[in-house]
């Protein structure tokens, strides 16, 4: 720890010692917004709920969001606690999602997370907030947890050990002031986590794809990458029941192997991913061998693009042998294996149930065959076509697939004439082209890069009748900002404040662009331009009267 660190916090160290301050220097703290987070637990938030009400912090509201309760929880907070608000969701968004309900609802300058199976202590509030004031720079914090019973520690600050599992120091120790002083961690428990709201607005709410187990490392380390600390503050104390949700679905248990895979790539890189799977096929046991290969699986699409961009050669072996160890493991013990793999994936909340409530999955299964990876660009087969695109649209299957939905309603004739607006790599122009082998594709593509792959991929498949133009469209002609997300998600509508990635391209209108090309029919239009739909449509008006074109208008973007 820093001496500055030491500095800033030898005061509240020394008050550490002494009694509560009067209650009137506690009306001097900035409004604190607890969070609590509940399904189905009445039992449990009842208990925390009658723990806060005591708290000698007068300066706080409180807010319940219930994730999707169906035993009568949130009537039961109404009726014993009138005064406290009440967020509920009408779906499980798990605990990420959950806190990120009540942080969009907070007014408080500091953020309290509590799980809903804590007891608190009357002054925790206080020395929370008086620590986080003490220091700063500190964005986020953690008090000491105990056991429900005793003095036996759960949480005495959090870090990460060399295989990538975030520890929690002193986990079954006696409290004998081991963990008594103020100290910078790796990651606070989101059991209770004081939050700086203004550090949150900067790095952002927690990643709703983590949907349980950690949403709160990840949020910790990102607070960190910004250059914000991550302190343990020892003086505020709750005690925590532990897993009084989780432990009714043990298949919660694939979450935290998934997410501990995501969370090592996204922080740490794909060989010190590599070498940490690798670890734990060393020492799996054949129950969890299941858990371990659905974790892989669900994870496959960011693994194998981490493959991709880095020493393929010896990961790739790194992970061949792993798979013939689980393999192995699976043809000694495959009675255990099967009857925990069935545990998995049937029966009440069985994994592909608790899917549905949570994130978007790609399977392993995909329509095409890697060929050949160079420069972060990557050669696929796809359906009959040479395709070139960046690593990062690999598993992007909407746009692979998204030809194949014509076949369902609109019938691509071999004389047609088809606009193709927002081409990218030529998904859609390349599959079109080969159906209308007697018509015409224009093919239109604002992003250099993408124009670029475009054109090589027309000449790849040895297409004729493809006419590639870089170029955005828009309602009117000129010159603007074409702001930068990806290789797919680049726009000239900007959804984010104060966004500095974007290049400068030219715009047309659609009506100029078919007059210029001398078109005199259009059968077809596609449009997918991430947001600016409506203006393409404005700068057509001409083209959509004088033509009885069918339209294909993508409709999925939240702020067109």
């Amino acid at each position: 720890m820093s001496q500055l660190l030491n500095k800033n916090l030898s005061k509240v160290n020394t008050n550490y010692k002494k009694e509560s301050e009067s209650m009137n220097k506690y009306s001097t703290f900035p409004l604190v917004s607890v969070i609590i987070l509940t399904c189905n637990n009445k039992r449990f938030v009842i208990k925390c709920l009658q723990s806060l009400i005591k708290v000698d912090y007068q300066n706080m509201e409180i807010i319940v969001v219930d994730n999707a309760s169906t035993n009568g929880t949130a009537a039961l907070i109404s009726h014993q606690f009138p005064n406290i608000k009440i967020i509920r969701s009408n779906r499980n968004v798990g605990a990420a999602g959950g806190f990120n309900l009540g942080i969009k609802h907070a007014k408080g300058t500091y953020l309290i997370l509590l799980n809903d199976d804590t007891i608190v202590e009357s002054n925790f509030i206080y020395r929370l907030v008086e620590a986080m004031e003490s220091e700063p720079r500190a964005a986020l914090g953690s008090c000491k947890i105990y056991m429900i019973r005793g003095k036996i520690i759960q949480y005495a600050g959090g870090y990460i050990n060399k295989r990538g599992y975030p520890i929690m120091r002193g986990c079954g120790e006696e409290d004998k002031d081991q963990y008594n002083r103020i100290e910078e961690v790796d990651w606070a428990s989101s059991a209770c986590m004081i939050i700086r709201k203004k550090c949150i607005e900067e790095i952002g709410l927690f990643d709703n794809s983590y949907y349980i187990y950690y949403d709160d490392t990840d949020l910790s380390l990102r607070a960190k990458e910004v250059g914000y600390k991550v302190i343990y503050i020892p003086m505020a104390i709750i005690r925590h029941y532990g897993s009084a949700t989780s432990h009714k679905y043990r298949r919660f248990r694939v979450f935290s192997i998934r997410n501990r895979f995501r969370f090592l790539l996204k922080h740490f890189g794909s060989m010190y991913t590599a070498k940490a799977i690798a670890w734990d096929f060393i020492h799996v046991t054949p129950q969890k061998v299941p858990y371990l290969l659905v974790a892989i699986i669900w994870n496959y699409p960011l693994l194998l693009e981490a493959m991709l961009r880095s020493s393929y050669r010896r990961i790739r072996l790194i992970l061949s042998t792993l798979f013939i160890r689980c393999v192995r493991y699976l043809l000694y013990y495959w009675r255990v294996a099967i009857k925990t793999f069935l545990k998995i994936l049937v029966g009440k909340n069985c994994f592909f149930r608790l899917l549905n409530h949570n994130v978007k999955i790609n399977l392993l299964f995909y329509p095409f065959f890697i060929v050949r990876v160079s420069n972060n660009i990557v050669q696929t087969k796809i359906r009959g076509n040479t395709i070139l695109q960046p690593i990062d649209n690999l598993f992007l299957n909407e746009e692979i697939n998204f030809s194949e939905v014509y076949d369902h309603f609109y019938k691509i004739n071999e004389d047609d004439i088809i606009i193709d607006i927002g081409a990218h790599v030529g998904f859609f122009a390349l599959r079109a082209a080969r159906k209308a082998r007697k018509g015409f594709i224009l093919a239109i593509e604002p992003h250099p890069f993408n124009y670029q792959l475009l054109t090589k991929n027309i000449k790849a498949n040895n297409i004729s009748n493809i006419r590639a133009l870089r170029l955005a469209l828009w309602s009117s002609d000129g010159v603007m900002k074409l702001y930068l997300a990806g290789s797919s998600s680049h726009s000239l509508k900007s959804f984010q404040k104060n966004i500095k990635n974007y290049i400068e391209v030219q715009t047309k209108t659609l009506d100029t662009v078919i007059k210029e090309f001398g078109i005199q029919r259009v059968n077809l239009i596609k449009i997918d331009v991430e947001g600016a739909e409506l203006e393409v449509l404005r700068g057509a008006q001409r083209t959509l009267m004088e033509n009885d074109s069918f339209l294909s208008i993508a409709a999925y973007h939240t702020k067109t």
